[in-house]
């Protein structure tokens, strides 16, 4: 027993399990029971008798059912006498009430949970009673106010029974949303494979960042407490769907991913490209006006490179497809940051010859290295070539500070991307859908660049 002045408290939450429920209390003196060495799924029985006292649990909805045999085992209560609020969400506090209940009512427990020194939460004897078998650790880093997300609900809840009663059923072993990154990702995967979850949609989502709601807690608690309920969970395989870039290249993901590829440009459909301005026919027309970024070491990189992947014969277009392949070939993304030299008139030709050689020399670096080098190498073979600074849409739908290159053929401007392409081909599926792409079709995916500034920024790298 805590030390200190008590205080009696009428706790009214979600989860509290009642007296009827089989919970044994501490009397008065405060000296508890033995505790049962051996526990038993038995303690758990109905105890009262629901007669729809809850206006706001329609006999339509998924969980009426749940909450019904819910209440009748003493597993709930509602927020009323009148209403049981069903997409209310219950805090972490709460969730360990929960699990406490089930832990003692299974052992045949007791505990005074009215026990409360003064100036302690009403769910301290709680949290005293989780840690000491087990349900929760000391220092539990979790605030105990906020509210409860899917995976710390998990994590709690599979502590509340000993392991011998959430023997597998199933065999559940690719949850796509429950990585090894997840919180409590060995909870959750017991719990899918014992029958107790099994996820939000026929492929087993379980949106473990998402908060749990006090309709979606009565299903869990039932299936922890009744065997009988529990289903070995069946999840359907997330069918893969074949996504489409300009000039003919083709991906395959899975379907869930689709919405983030398409965000970044990729389409359901094949691209259909007009006549007439084909990446080849746009660069097989540019006038060309070589010349080098007069940085002795790059010049020196570059013309070691083109030794290897340019020869006389080759049409400019593919001498510039020669340039983005070898930077996805032979780069990979990672810092590449360094200090600029100082030596040119224009700042961005500055910039552009330090991140160029960056990543030619170490084989690394970030968008505006892989930029930068290819503004450098396509400037060798004469492609009016400019960096250009701005945002771009990543793959979870937001805005990141991106750099791109950018060529100007004929009065039209067109995207070079190499380090996004990089990043989105695999394997022998080469993507190029950031090649030669009018800048003007790109509005949606690219903001805030400043093509006017890119060009003004360029000094033909002449030295000061």
């Amino acid at each position: 027993m805590r030390r200190g002045k008590r205080t009696l408290i009428f706790i009214c939450t979600f989860a509290m399990l009642l007296a009827s429920a089989g919970m044994a209390y501490a009397d008065e003196s405060g000296a508890a029971p033995a505790l049962d060495e051996a526990g038993s799924m038995e303690n758990f029985v109905r105890s009262l008798v629901y007669e729809d006292q809850f206006a706001d649990v329609a006999d339509t909805a998924w969980y009426s059912q749940h909450v019904k045999d819910a209440y009748e085992y003493g597993f709930v209560s509602g927020n009323s006498e009148t209403t049981y609020n069903p997409d209310s969400e219950i805090t972490v506090a709460e969730a360990i009430v929960i699990a406490c209940q089930l832990h003692s009512i299974y052992y045949d427990e007791t505990f005074d949970r009215y026990d409360v020194e003064e100036g302690d939460p009403w769910y301290q004897p709680y949290v005293d009673y989780a840690i000491e078998h087990g349900i929760i650790w000391s220092n539990y880093p979790y605030s105990l106010t906020s509210k409860a997300t899917r995976s710390i609900f998990a994590g709690i809840m599979a502590n509340a029974l000993p392991d011998d009663e959430l023997d597998a059923i199933g065999t559940v072993t690719n949850i796509p949303d429950v990585t090894d990154q997840v919180h409590f990702s060995a909870s959750i995967y017991q719990l899918y494979n014992a029958g107790v979850l099994s996820g939000k949609d026929e492929y087993g989502y379980f949106h473990p960042y998402d908060t749990i709601k006090r309709s979606e807690v009565a299903v869990v608690v039932l299936n922890l407490a009744d065997e009988a309920r529990r289903k070995a969970p069946v999840l359907k395989e997330i069918p893969d769907i074949t996504l489409y870039s300009d000039y003919g290249t083709s991906i395959t993901v899975k379907k869930d991913l689709a919405p983030n590829y398409q965000k970044l440009g990729w389409s359901t459909a094949p691209v259909s490209v007009p006549a007439g301005s084909s990446a080849e026919t746009i660069l097989n027309a540019a006038t060309l006006t070589p010349m080098k970024t007069n940085n002795a070491e790059l010049d020196g990189i570059i013309d070691g490179i083109f030794a290897q992947i340019i020869t006389d014969d080759m049409s400019t277009y593919q001498k510039t497809k020669a340039i983005y392949d070898y930077l996805m070939d032979n780069c990979y993304y990672g810092n590449g940051w360094a200090s600029w030299s100082g030596k040119y008139v224009k700042h961005d030709d500055d910039y552009v010859v330090v991140m160029g050689k960056t990543i030619l020399k170490t084989g690394h670096g970030t968008c505006d290295n892989y930029s930068a080098a290819f503004v450098a190498m396509a400037r060798r073979i004469g492609l009016n070539a400019y960096f250009a600074r701005g945002y771009a849409g990543n793959q979870a739908g937001y805005l990141d500070t991106h750099e791109i290159a950018i060529v100007s053929i004929a009065g039209v401007d067109y995207v070079f991307d190499p380090q996004t392409d990089d990043y989105n081909s695999r394997p022998g599926r080469r993507t190029y859908s950031l090649f030669c792409k009018p800048f003007a079709t790109q509005t949606g995916r690219y903001k805030g660049y400043d093509l006017t500034a890119a060009k003004a920024g360029f000094g033909n790298f002449q030295l000061k």
